[in-house]
């Protein structure tokens, strides 16, 4: 009997260099994507929408912001940044925004914009906080003491489970140990969702029905990550890898028009470049990067070398068993690049000067451990420092402010989830004496 043959290797392949926005043309006799991408009708309102969004920034770093009183300043702009960057990215689509235009009312297009701003924020506070904040039921391994009131011991990440470790070590060999945008042999095992943001949701349906108030992305019945481990990784080099968490580019998936579950294309997006064309920074940088194809060479006055990964350019990833060796869920793409429209807006130039360009707050003195820093707070703080809006003395300041803020905000969780729990049991128990008593 002849030995099975193994399925060939994922392919990942430069195509060529498109305006952001583009799709592939289907064939005569196909029938076009169900997600639309194409730039929203009413753009005019959305960039109104996006001046009032600005406005409500600056009142709320002069103290005069009466949208909300129950988080700090650079909180809210943080969060309102965020949500500008996406209301001036034309792909977006704002579920709602267009009813000031399409409904008789009194109401003032300003008022209009202050509720729906208000809902707006709510939602982003929701998906930015299960992105970034550790599973609560984790905590319990963080707190010691009565109530949780100790300093934490040193904090690790969630335990990732058998099957997502089984999953990084499987899915490389698929792409030959080879990142997809570089072509560099060594390789990480990236997660598309990050493994603690997976344990963090109720579901990833309800998750991504979230982010349809903000994209038009397309109305799915059913989207699980547990128990499909291997579609929510992809293999890239530890340098891209970095990049891509740190949010200073992001891979903008693009279904297949006739061929989805062989292939998928995805179209780099470098938020330097993507916010200079939507007006977030100032034009003209470079597009050239670090970060290199090393399959495709170029030529310039120095000599050959590897060409640059830049804005605009088109991969296509290909199998040739969907079965065997699937893509990764197109998906779980879409949500993480609706995600990281929002980090990249709130690390924006002009969102980490309106953040962090006044005096720091009040040093707590003594630092939190690390473990308690969200990665958006730390990916900001970290661009602070570099463009010169912080200095070593008032970055380490603003680490210390938000490590404690976020201690005392964890503290608060584990406890009402420990009640919670508490509760679960003794309705547990109670259940158990009834039945007996029936029986």
């Amino acid at each position: 009997m002849p030995p099975k043959r193994e399925p060939q290797p994922i392919e990942a392949k430069f195509l060529f260099n498109r305006p952001i926005g583009w799709m592939p043309s289907p064939l005569a006799d196909s029938a076009q994507p169900s997600v639309s991408h194409s730039p929203a009708k009413n753009e005019a309102l959305k960039e109104q929408f996006a001046a009032y969004i600005q406005d409500e920034i600056a009142a709320t770093t002069n103290n005069r912001s009466q949208y909300s009183d129950t988080m700090s300043s650079s909180d809210k702009v943080k969060v309102l940044s965020g949500i500008r960057a996406v209301a001036l990215d034309p792909l977006s689509k704002f579920y709602g925004l267009d009813m000031a235009t399409t409904t008789a009312s009194s109401m003032t297009l300003d008022q209009h914009f202050k509720i729906q701003l208000g809902s707006y924020f709510t939602q982003a506070i929701y998906v930015i906080g299960i992105w970034v904040n550790k599973p609560v039921e984790t905590l319990d391994a963080v707190f010691k003491g009565e109530g949780g009131e100790q300093t934490p011991t040193k904090g690790k990440a969630a335990k990732r489970s058998n099957e997502d470790k089984m999953a990084q070590r499987t899915v490389p060999p698929w792409y030959q140990d080879c990142c997809t945008i570089t072509g560099v042999e060594t390789v990480d095992a990236a997660h598309i969702v990050d493994a603690q943001a997976t344990k963090s949701m109720d579901g990833p349906l309800g998750f991504w029905n979230m982010l349809r108030v903000f994209w038009p992305l397309e109305d799915i019945q059913q989207l699980e990550i547990t128990g499909h481990e291997k579609r929510n990784i992809l293999p890239l080099q530890p340098t891209a890898h970095r990049f891509w968490d740190r949010h200073k580019f992001a891979l903008r998936p693009i279904p297949h028009p006739t061929d989805p579950e062989h292939n998928i294309y995805l179209q780099i997006i470098w938020f330097k470049d993507r916010h200079a064309e939507i007006g977030l920074a100032d034009k003209g940088r470079s597009k050239e990067t670090n970060l290199s194809d090393h399959r495709r060479t170029m030529e310039d006055s120095i000599g050959a070398g590897a060409r640059y990964v830049i804005h605009g350019d088109i991969y296509q990833l290909s199998t040739s068993d969907p079965e065997k060796r699937p893509l990764p869920n197109i998906y779980l793409f879409q949500m993480r690049y609706a995600m990281q429209q929002l980090f990249a807006g709130q690390q924006a130039a002009g969102a980490l000067q309106a953040i962090f360009g006044g005096d720091p707050p009040d040093d707590p003195g003594t630092a939190r451990d690390e473990v308690f820093m969200p990665s958006d707070w730390d990916c900001m703080l970290r661009d602070a420092l570099k463009l010169g809006i912080l200095n070593t003395t008032t970055e380490a300041i603003w680490r210390r402010c938000i490590l404690e803020r976020t201690f005392k905000q964890n503290l608060r969780r584990y406890k009402k989830w420990k009640e919670e729990q508490e509760e679960g049991g003794e309705e547990e128990e109670v259940e158990e004496e009834v039945e007996e008593e029936d029986n």
